[in-house]
């Protein structure tokens, strides 16, 4: 990954970790988790009937927890990139 593709990741990390912090995003939370339920309970239960409906509703809830999951999963890209640039630092000082 070049530099500035790496600092936008931890501006959007940065940013995405202040949404978090945001009392609206408890509130968002919420209501993704209460409107996710019922597809949940329908496909636990396997009552969603055909195929094709099975797939939009857990590609619905993928796409939802997507969502969920952003702040942290950002955060966790940042981490593996710094990690990255370490170990090739590692390997760069002990080549020489």
């Amino acid at each position: 990954m070049d530099d500035e593709l790496f600092r936008a990741l931890q501006e959007q990390a940065h940013h995405l970790t202040e949404l978090e912090k945001h009392p609206g995003w408890a509130v968002l939370l919420d209501y993704l988790h209460t409107a996710m339920n019922p597809d949940k309970r329908a496909v636990l239960n396997g009552t969603i009937g055909d195929i094709d409906r099975y797939h939009r509703v857990t590609g619905k809830l993928q796409g939802v927890h997507m969502v969920i999951d952003a702040p942290e999963s950002v955060r966790n890209m940042v981490l593996g990139e710094v990690e990255r640039r370490e170990e090739k630092q590692r390997a760069f000082r002990e080549s020489r």
